[in-house]
């Protein structure tokens, strides 16, 4: 064993043991705010059992019976937050439960005789998506004891607020204050269930199970480099080869004596937006991904031009709509003034000075950038041109796409960071994830 496997293999006995811990630690933890919450649900009924002693129960009842529905009312609320936020622990149990299970796999794995033998042994299971997170058989006297008490207190809290509505009218139904509460407690019920599910859900296949991918346009969809030289030329009667650029920008390029200028010229200029060539079989494929692998799909560029508008009078969002429309993605786009909708693809234009990270982890900072809508949106895959741009994310994001080009090369990248050559490579490597 060399010495990075016996490092990890170390590593790995240590996660085993703190993660166990972690596990365990949740059970104690629901047990704990279990107690608490029977001990809030308690104050109402030792409130009653003193008053009834004191034989002041019907004074205080008669001037006070709308309060204490609010009373009630307020601790049915406190108790489904108190019900969210076990199913939380639970969720984060289940999750420590899954990782202990993979580093059990990973030992597994490395039995290289009587394998057999030593699986017919084992109790715990070592495959890493089990337990699931939604247990309606193991969770649910946990959940249905939490739902009828919240919906009890319910239930009683309204029954006292409408102790003076002899009748209350639902659009064309008439229901009396009793009725009213029944119907409020019974959809309360169905709500704290739906809860459970939809946080069972989110975790099982958003929180770590993201299905949300993220594509840059430039490099990635299109042949900028082959239009950047063909409208340098035109307008400002230089010759240049795609082959030749090979950093990003071009004017940091000495060598082809771009300057900045050049650069603006090429840019400001609608055409090189709107007759941008695609990289044959990209869009196709992106297509295809989308549909095999039902991913969401958000799609950034990096945008500050051009300073003017085309002939039809469209900026660079409706140019860069079109241009997606027009080479075979289903996307929502301009299109003879009809927005033709597509609920799966979000397009994000990043402005000139917002494309760094700045602090969009920390401070809710309005940046409308690839760094901070990973963030927002959990997306999961990216696929890149630019190499610092993929660096960045490969701290957000789980496995990012560096398309191979010219202004890319570098051998030494973060382990989540895969250089593909094609589209279809990509494709295959998502596949095998998934």
């Amino acid at each position: 064993m060399d010495k990075f496997n016996k490092e990890f293999h170390e590593f790995q006995l240590e996660e085993y043991k703190n993660i166990s811990q972690a596990h365990f630690k949740t059970i104690d933890a629901i047990s704990a705010f279990f107690r608490y919450y029977l001990l809030i649900m308690s104050i109402p009924i030792i409130a009653a059992g003193y008053l009834i002693e004191t034989n002041n129960i019907e004074s205080y009842f008669e001037q006070y019976c709308q309060i204490f529905g609010i009373i009630l009312v307020i601790i049915a609320s406190i108790g489904v937050c108190l019900f969210m936020y076990i199913v939380v622990l639970r969720m984060d149990g289940v999750l420590y439960a899954r990782a202990v299970n993979g580093v059990r796999k990973y030992f597994y794995n490395n039995i290289k005789k009587d394998f057999e033998k030593i699986v017919k042994t084992k109790v715990l299971p070592y495959i890493n998506t089990r337990p699931s997170y939604f247990e309606p058989a193991f969770f649910s006297p946990v959940l249905i004891c939490f739902s009828i008490i919240n919906s009890v207190y319910l239930f009683f809290g309204l029954n006292l607020l409408f102790t003076f509505s002899r009748e209350i009218k639902v659009i064309f139904f008439s229901f009396n204050s009793r009725e009213v509460a029944i119907i409020c407690a019974v959809i309360f019920l169905i709500f704290q269930y739906r809860i459970y599910v939809w946080f069972a859900r989110n975790r099982e296949y958003s929180y770590l199970g993201s299905t949300i991918m993220g594509v840059d346009i430039d490099g990635v969809l299109n042949k900028h480099r082959d239009k950047f030289c063909e409208i340098l030329k035109k307008n400002t009667g230089k010759d240049l080869s795609p082959k030749d650029i090979t950093e990003i920008p071009v004017h940091k390029n000495q060598k082809l004596n771009v300057s900045r200028e050049d650069e603006k010229k090429v840019f400001n200029d609608p055409e090189y937006w709107v007759n941008m060539p695609k990289i044959d079989g990209a869009i196709e494929t992106l297509n295809k991904i989308i549909n095999s692998f039902q991913l969401k799909i958000f799609i950034f560029t990096s945008r500050p031009w051009p300073k003017v508008k085309n002939k039809c009078g469209k900026g660079i969002d409706d140019i860069t709509k079109l241009w997606l429309f027009e080479n075979g993605l289903k996307y929502p786009c301009f299109v003879e003034k009809i927005y033709k909708t597509f609920k799966d693809i979000n397009l994000i234009i990043e402005k000139e000075n917002n494309k760094a990270l700045k602090l969009c982890g920390i401070f809710k900072i309005k940046s409308k950038n690839r760094f901070c809508s990973s963030i927002k949106n959990n997306i999961r895959y990216f696929v890149e041109d630019d190499l610092k741009n993929a660096i960045k994310l490969s701290y957000i994001c789980d496995f990012v796409f560096l398309l191979d080009q010219p202004y890319n090369q570098e051998k030494d990248l973060p382990n989540n960071i895969f250089r593909v050559s094609s589209w279809e490579e990509i494709y295959y490597k998502i596949k095998g994830i998934i």
